[in-house]
């Protein structure tokens, strides 16, 4: 979870905020909402399912921001 905030912010700052809202809006409403339906509905692990598809939603946040941060687009932009 920190790395996520911290390279998103990193990134924000220097002003993509374009990547960063494309990267939270598909890990929180594709990664964490449909692991927890799969997670909770056909596991039947109830609330620990949520949980279990909130950390999988934070490291696939914390790479898909490890991955814009490398790439280095953010460097290139005019603020």
């Amino acid at each position: 979870m920190a790395v996520a905030f911290v390279l998103a912010g990193a990134i924000r700052g220097a002003g993509d905020t374009p990547s960063v809202m494309k990267m939270t809006a598909f890990s929180m409403w594709i990664v964490r909402l449909g692991l927890t339906y799969v997670f909770m509905r056909y596991f039947g692990w109830g609330a620990a399912g949520a949980w279990a598809a909130m950390t999988v939603d934070n490291a696939v946040r914390a790479g898909l921001a490890a991955v814009v941060f490398a790439r280095g687009r953010w460097k290139r932009l005019r603020v």
